[in-house]
């Protein structure tokens, strides 16, 4: 049905984390390291697997928000489309 939708996806994610990098911060890490240290009290310089969850729901999150746009459109041309079979019967 959407035979480009993983490729559009992955590259939304790699380039929302391309630009969250730099020599100076890696926004990605920074914001799942802070989250986890607020919100579930994980030591910020140990390892933890509660940590691979976060980042998997940060990854989750960021592929939704990239093809929620792709999805609405096809969505949209679906309806335009099934509704002018039924105008035009």
């Amino acid at each position: 049905m959407y035979p480009r939708l993983i490729q559009y996806a992955l590259v939304g994610l790699s380039g929302v984390i391309s630009q969250a990098q730099n020599r100076q911060a890696n926004l990605v890490a920074e914001s799942v390291i802070t989250f986890g240290v607020k919100s579930f009290r994980l030591p910020p310089d140990k390892q933890d697997p509660k940590y691979l969850e976060l980042y998997q729901s940060m990854i989750q999150g960021i592929l939704e928000y990239e093809v929620r746009p792709l999805n609405s459109f096809y969505i949209l041309s679906f309806l335009r489309y099934f509704s002018r079979q039924l105008i035009l019967g």
